[in-house]
């Protein structure tokens, strides 16, 4: 994908938007759309930098048609594919925001996303603060009973304990709608192994430990547009216990807030008996029958993907990237 990019003769913005993206053309226009249309900041507050992860659908044909009505604010690059972390660290070389947004490729902005970051920020002042933003299903999405749980005590989020905006804990250092100064990533970039999940938890807690606090605003909100099928966030949870293992190797002191999935014998036979009955609890609509199978699956995948890396297999049996180290 040829580059596109504001010139270094230019001022540089308040906030630099960084998205790393793969394969998710269609949803990425959407997210475009609403940075384009926010309310409360001027078109020089702010830039966008997507790089492209090594897409196979027609994303960077649609980034390229994109690129001239952003007139000079939005900047492309690409790569092979190497995971979440190594694109968003290539993405936040190329931003020239005092501040950086780390958005989703699936998050589209409510509005005031991007007014309230920088009204954050300018609160607490001094480039030791991270503000994290909230995410939500779309109505349509969130009335689909796996996708609500997901939210609502499954593992993909937990906004749902956040009753209130205000200081977090780093646990809550989510990647997908998070900012934080240029300066603090550059220093402090993402671990390039951990490929898929927990990286943003991992660096959470390593700048905390550095003196970075954390701040909560639920106003500055965003809908995640990535509908998954149970099958398919299955599958997706064997990736992210494979990048677990990468993040406790590689910063063992993560331990102490993550722990190794572990499934002992008995749960096997749990997961066997909610799977005979998880037939009738679907045509019941007994959400409680039905999340019990969902956790206690979804954390067999999870285990499996973790036992996986430690034996240096990547899913269908191939070596895990960086599986020789440590």
């Amino acid at each position: 994908m040829p580059e596109h990019g504001t010139s270094a003769g230019v001022n540089p913005p308040r906030l630099s938007v960084v998205i790393n993206t793969f394969n998710k053309a269609a949803t990425l226009v959407r997210v475009l759309d609403a940075l384009s249309r926010q309310e409360g900041v001027v078109n020089s507050d702010f830039e966008v930098v997507v790089h492209d992860d090594g897409s196979t659908d027609d994303t960077p044909r649609r980034l390229q048609a994109l690129a001239a009505r952003w007139d000079g604010r939005l900047t492309l690059s690409s790569g092979a594919n190497s995971g979440v972390s190594r694109a968003r660290n290539e993405a936040v070389r190329r931003a020239r925001g005092d501040l950086v947004l780390l958005l989703g490729d699936d998050i589209v902005a409510s509005k005031a996303l991007l007014r309230r970051h920088l009204e954050a920020h300018a609160r607490h002042p001094g480039g030791r603060w991270a503000v994290v933003g909230r995410v939500t299903w779309p109505p349509d999405l969130e009335a689909d009973p796996f996708l609500f749980w997901l939210d609502n005590g499954g593992p993909q989020f937990a906004y749902s304990r956040l009753k209130e905006g205000g200081e977090i804990a780093p646990t809550y250092f989510y990647a997908c709608n998070a900012s934080l100064s240029r300066d603090a990533l550059l220093s402090h970039p993402f671990d390039p192994e951990i490929t898929y999940g927990f990286e943003d938890v991992e660096l959470g807690h390593r700048l905390q430990r550095l003196g970075f606090r954390f701040l909560y605003d639920p106003e500055a909100s965003g809908f995640h547009h990535h509908p998954r099928s149970f099958r398919e966030f299955r599958a997706r949870q064997f990736k992210v216990g494979q990048s677990l293992h990468a993040a406790l190797r590689n910063h063992p002191e993560l331990r102490e807030v993550v722990a190794a999935p572990r499934f002992p014998p008995r749960r096997f036979l749990k997961l066997a008996l909610r799977g005979l009955f998880y037939p009738g609890a679907r045509l019941a609509g007994s959400r409680r029958w039905m999340q019990r199978y969902w956790r206690t699956s979804l954390d067999l995948a999870m285990y499996r993907g973790y036992q996986a890396a430690s034996q240096g297999v990547a899913a269908g049996g191939a070596p895990a990237r960086g599986a020789g180290r440590g």
